[in-house]
């Protein structure tokens, strides 16, 4: 071996030996990972042991793997009509630079080489925050997001030319950004970066750059600059530490062992037609049917509480049954269906549909302020009874029962704006010309913020489009009637009531989902600014 020179696993290199003259570097994107405190070495940041070492003078350590070729998956199509070659074998392979930079260890993935590195090693939200410290804030290119609404969207926004967020259509309040792809103020960090929990950055770097450019990323984490502009992305974060997320758990395990059910109910994931369902089991083999479901009554269901763990909840299984109790209409995990809130430090977290979310405490006392601060309605609505077999049921007998003061507009369907278009305008209208719409509530945020939604879209008709109040006011009964459908309503005088069902004790407000919280703070604000009063009605359930 030449003087000068390290040994490796199979290799060896001299000082410089590996580093390309500058005019040759070709443009290369490089996913970063920032490690977290406790690793100190690359071997304990990789899944397994037994890959190829090699170390990397005044750089790192390069860990590598591959695997056996193997035939692609679409040649059995083809199996018996296609001779075996080995051109058209596959090989998987994967490598991680490792390098320590001021303390801190990083890790540098090249082709599968993410599946080398161990589950939950590294920083959650490192590439975005050092993204969002790092990009001019009118040159973002790509945003992926998740939308909390009456169905939770997935989406990667993309447009013709770089923009702002106002650009990509954001909806900075109930939007969870997850990755961001945007053009670096600073040439150091090269001509394009994507944050996510990894940084991906391109651009010309060679790999006697890497220290640096470490250097410069961590320096960029520490920033706070995000916050002038994208300061809202720290309003909810989805939980993806799984050390974290352990210690959720643990704690939601102890509190259904001790009972403790404070900001804590099941309820069903999804959103179900409650024509067909006729309770809940928590064991197919239970003969009782439950109209509801309960922490209390599942609790009872589980033959020793005190044997509770995160992996029980995440394979027992509860049932929605028919009428009958005997025919299984839909089955999710008991974890997918609880809802619970914690509070670690100033944070909130709360566990929704299977994931923990970290809601910052300065937004979520925000929110409750803001909703608290709604108006309390003129109109009482009778309790929800046990014959009421679903809203449509319910709305009808009140309006039959109300001497004329509430008329009935459920299911009347409005085709307006386009032959596919069609809105209900309202559940029930009364006589104070209150728009009243009627929700059963099972804990789901999903119904609600659909209802929330339908709302809006009923209100900013109802102002705007005379076409849209002349076929509001033939469904109407003469003593509901508007005198003159062309006139502009003066939106101060129809108050818009969410009435909600629920069997839960308290205020109605304390007990909604965070994200339900959401939904109508949003939309009672869009409501407000059109000069719509909004208030919000608890009807009991008996």
């Amino acid at each position: 071996m030449p003087t000068g020179g390290v040994a490796t696993g199979t290799r060896a290199y001299l000082p410089g030996e590996a580093f390309m003259p500058r005019s040759s570097i070709k443009t290369a994107t490089l996913p970063i990972y920032l490690l977290k405190e406790r690793f100190r070495s690359g071997e304990a940041a990789l899944r397994r042991t037994g890959m190829s070492r090699d170390v990397i003078p005044d750089i790192g350590t390069l860990y590598t793997d591959s695997h056996h070729p193997y035939p692609p998956g679409w040649l059995s199509f083809f199996e018996g009509t296609v001779a075996p070659n080995p051109k058209l074998l596959n090989a998987s392979t994967g490598g991680v630079l490792f390098v320590e930079v001021r303390g801190r260890l990083f890790a540098i993935t090249f082709g599968r080489g993410r599946g080398l590195l161990a589950k939950d090693c590294w920083e959650e939200g490192f590439g975005l925050r050092v993204t969002l410290n790092s990009i001019d804030a009118a040159k973002i290119k790509s945003i992926d997001h998740k939308t909390f609404e009456a169905i939770t969207r997935h989406s990667r926004t993309q447009t013709s030319r770089e923009g702002s967020t106002e650009d990509f259509g954001l909806d900075i309040e109930r939007d969870l950004v997850r990755a961001v792809t945007g053009e670096p103020k600073i040439e150091t960090l090269g001509r394009r970066l994507t944050g996510m929990d990894s940084l991906v950055v391109t651009g010309k770097f060679g790999l006697k750059s890497v220290p640096a450019l470490l250097e410069h990323t961590l320096d960029r984490h520490a920033l706070d600059d995000y916050k002038e502009n994208f300061g809202w992305i720290d309003n909810i974060s989805e939980v993806r530490d799984g050390q974290r997320r352990d210690e959720l758990d643990a704690k939601l395990v102890a509190r259904l062992k001790r009972k403790d059910v404070n900001r804590l109910w099941l309820s069903p994931p999804d959103i179900l037609d409650w024509s067909y369902v006729g309770g809940f089991k928590y064991k197919p083999s239970e003969k009782e049917t439950h109209s509801d479901l309960s922490v209390a009554d599942f609790l009872e269901s589980v033959r020793d509480p005190g044997a509770l763990h995160p992996g029980f909840l995440r394979s027992r299984r509860i049932l929605a049954v028919d009428a009958d109790g005997e025919q299984f209409i839909e089955e999710w995990p008991v974890y997918q269906c609880i809802y619970c809130e914690e509070d670690i430090g100033s944070d909130t977290y709360l566990l929704s549909t299977g994931k923990w979310y970290r809601i910052e405490k300065d937004f979520a006392n925000e929110v409750n302020r803001d909703i608290k601060g709604l108006a309390s309605t003129r109109t009482p609505l009778p309790p929800y009874k046990r014959t009421d077999t679903d809203e449509a049921t319910y709305n009808e007998r009140v309006a039959r029962q109300s001497s004329g003061a509430l008329a009935l507009m459920d299911r009347k369907i409005i085709h307006h704006g386009g032959k596919r278009s069609s809105i209900e305008f309202c559940d029930l209208f009364s006589s104070a010309r209150e728009i009243i719409c009627v929700k059963r509530y099972e804990g789901s945020s999903a119904p609600l913020s659909h209802l929330f939604f339908q709302a809006l879209a009923s209100a900013e008709l109802w102002r705007r489009d005379a076409e849209f109040r002349k076929k509001v006011n033939r469904l109407l009964p003469r003593s509901h009637k508007i005198s003159d459908s062309a006139k502009v309503p003066d939106a101060t005088q129809y108050p818009i009531v969410f009435a909600i069902v629920s069997h839960q004790a308290g205020p109605i407000l304390e007990t909604l989902p965070f994200f339900s919280r959401l939904a109508l703070r949003n939309i009672a604000k869009r409501l407000a600014l059109m000069g719509y009063p909004v208030s919000v009605l608890k009807i009991d359930r008996q």
